[in-house]
């Protein structure tokens, strides 16, 4: 499911330790087990985030997973492809997707 229309976006906060600030970025496209983000923070494949964004009027905050592809525009932005590792978070992320998507019918 993409959240996009036309051009918005969703915000996500992407922390990697909790004794740094969050990095920012845009989520593309999010699905149960996915999310594909773009930021102009760069990110080793493998490295493991916590994703903190707002979908549909709800808050989601740490949300875990790693970078599974890691790719540089020429503008210099980089997209990532996150996999989700809980199966608890993706579970709620499908039920908030098909919420919002039997809402729309």
């Amino acid at each position: 499911m993409s959240p996009n229309r036309d051009k918005e976006y969703i915000p996500v906060s992407i922390r990697i330790s909790l004794e740094m600030e969050p990095f920012w970025g845009r989520i593309m496209a999010i699905s149960p087990g996915t999310i594909e983000l773009l930021s102009q923070f760069e990110f080793k494949k493998g490295k493991m985030m916590a994703l903190g964004f707002e979908l549909c009027g709800e808050k989601f905050e740490d949300i875990r997973g790693a970078a599974d592809t890691v790719l540089k525009d020429e503008c210099g932005y980089f997209h990532y492809s996150v996999k989700l590792s809980d199966h608890n978070q993706q579970r709620t992320l499908l039920e908030k997707i098909l919420g919002s998507t039997a809402k729309t019918d």
